[in-house]
């Protein structure tokens, strides 16, 4: 079978504290995957299956596995077709000169480094009140190994992730708004920009385009840099709603699209769930310790809710609430976030032309699969 992507949890342990992260509030027991198992997912991915990409991420923190560079090494020892090796970090390790040196001798495609900070008090929402780093260190830490990147003349692409918080329900639990303007991304595009401007691979910076701020936008933003720069501004969600504060509450939906269920999620336990957005395993389809990947994803547990959601139908208490409406308790009102649908279109047309056209294609589909009663409902 093919997976879009397979994510990949080594660990669920972290050491941020990151407002926006729901690492802080899972119930599942913490830990870190062993070897043998690990071993175990990619002997079977690559003799059963195929994916584009390979993404060490769910929750918590892939640099703190012991034996993270091993892990990576194995993978490329065993792939026997191209495939894009992701790691997602904090970033908090990359002050340790061993770390820098692992991920430039890795065979690691992306290594994406969830910056969000663009300054000190932004920086203390992700990392614990006791800890010793700062920002400038922090931000020095990352500044070292870009450069060392860009000297290397590798292949790798470094992927700083921001956040912006235009019309974001992220805005109704924590206040504090992230990247809000065009002109900041302007300004973090700018100082990333000077940092590599002398190297040949780097993008002059009147070449580079600085996306518009669309309230709404469920989709990413990448401004790239250079050959191994990007900045990746997305926005953040809560969490399948798990984030909300006890002023409102979720209503819960019986239909509505998902992109994520394509893809292949393990937990660092073994357990194949739903999406990578399950942070507590609660829609657990089988363990790989005891099962292989095609058992589970050909039982008829994992089958019914493809077909479902495939046909935009939510039977899971997950997804109904991934995908549910926000509202205020005291009133029972709806919280209405973003544009009406023809001004995001419209910006989505004008910046990512590419992207309207694959999103128009798949609702031509989905209309022509379920009916014009699912389209119009979706």
């Amino acid at each position: 079978m093919f997976f879009p992507r397979v994510f990949i949890e080594i660990t669920n342990i972290c050491d941020s504290t990151c407002i926006y992260c729901p690492n802080s509030i899972q119930e599942r027991k913490r830990g870190s995957m062993d070897i043998e198992l690990f071993k175990k997912v990619v002997d079977d991915l690559f003799s059963n299956h195929k994916t584009k990409k390979i993404d060490f991420h769910i929750l918590g923190e892939p640099l703190l596995h012991r034996i993270f560079f091993e892990m990576v090494s194995y993978i490329c020892s065993k792939k026997k077709y191209p495939v894009t090796l992701e790691v997602t970090t904090n970033g908090n390790l990359l002050i340790k000169d061993s770390i820098q040196k692992g991920l430039l001798n890795s065979e690691l495609d992306i290594i994406g480094i969830s910056v969000r900070a663009s300054d000190e008090h932004e920086y203390r929402l992700k990392v614990p009140k006791n800890s010793p780093l700062n920002y400038e260190d922090y931000i020095e830490s990352i500044k070292s190994f870009i450069r060392k990147v860009h000297e290397a003349n590798s292949n790798q692409l470094v992927s700083l992730g921001y956040f912006h918080t235009v019309n974001s329900a992220f805005t109704l639990v924590f206040p504090y708004p992230f990247i809000t303007e065009k002109s900041q991304i302007l300004n973090v595009t700018k100082s990333w920009h000077d940092l590599i401007k002398g190297y040949k691979q780097t993008i002059p910076f009147e070449k580079i385009k600085i996306p518009s701020l669309i309230a709404g936008w469920s989709y990413e933003k990448n401004v790239s840099l250079s050959r191994n720069l990007e900045i990746r501004i997305e926005g953040n969600g809560l969490w399948q709603n798990k984030l909300i504060s006890d002023d409102y509450f979720v209503k819960e939906a019986s239909f509505g699209k998902c992109s994520l269920y394509d893809n292949l999620s393990i937990l660092c336990n073994g357990d194949i769930v739903g999406c990578c957005l399950d942070i507590n395993g609660e829609n657990s389809f089988g363990n790989l310790q005891h099962s292989s990947i095609n058992e589970i994803i050909t039982s008829k547990k994992y089958t019914d809710f493809k077909k479902n959601i495939e046909k935009s139908r939510l039977t899971l208490p997950l997804c109904k609430r991934c995908i549910g409406t926000i509202c205020k308790k005291d009133s029972g009102k709806e919280i209405k976030l973003g544009p009406p649908r023809f001004i995001k279109y419209y910006y989505l047309i004008k910046e990512s032309p590419g992207l309207f056209l694959k999103t128009a294609w798949m609702r031509c589909v989905k209309y022509f699969r379920n009916g014009l009663l699912f389209h119009i409902l979706s």
